[in-house]
């Protein structure tokens, strides 16, 4: 019979205590990160466009060509279907100083709005996550109920200059913060 204090017996409870550790932790990370995804390698990118909208045709063009250059994966949402509009507002609440508008593009930690600012920071931005090893999906909240339309522009172009990058994720962080 194996003695309650035996070298066995605590070498063996203690693998089982690393084990529960390790699995209680990998799984509080994945709540943590929202369910971000992230596959050896890959970026990526999610994007919001709207039927007709001839900014967002250019830019799905252009990740269309990024995606045959690079290990990109991308979502796409058009703000024309009711649930990928509440989506797409849920995101709006979270940066709420300023209307978001499409097409709109969220790869690594950047959020980039209208077709001239996504031409000019797309592909340099895919190139620097691909040499990093891939990025995860981008946060996207959770769809606000109703979905509800909102006030934002269809074209960005037309809009005020987009937020920094500094202050999205300060925005992001406080949401956060307030629903965990």
């Amino acid at each position: 019979m194996i003695s309650p204090s035996s070298p066995f017996r605590l070498c063996l409870g203690s693998i089982i205590l690393a084990m529960l550790v390790a699995l209680c932790s990998g799984s509080t990370a994945a709540a943590a990160g929202g369910g971000a995804k992230k596959r050896q390698g890959a970026v990526w990118v999610v994007f919001f466009s709207e039927k007709g909208c001839g900014h967002c045709t250019k830019v799905d063009d252009q990740l269309r060509s990024l995606e045959k250059k690079y290990p990109v994966r991308v979502r796409r949402f058009s703000i024309d279907r009711p649930e990928d509009y509440a989506l797409f507002t849920s995101l709006e609440a979270i940066h709420s100083d300023d209307k978001l508008a499409v097409p709109l593009v969220m790869l690594g930690e950047s959020i980039l709005v209208g077709e001239g600012r996504i031409g000019r920071n797309l592909e340099k931005t895919v190139r620097r996550l691909a040499r990093s090893g891939g990025s995860g999906l981008p946060y996207l909240g959770t769809p606000l109920e109703g979905g509800g339309r909102s006030t934002a522009g269809t074209c960005s172009e037309c809009e005020r200059r987009p937020p920094t990058l500094g202050e999205e994720w300060g925005k992001i962080k406080k949401l956060l913060d307030e629903r965990f």
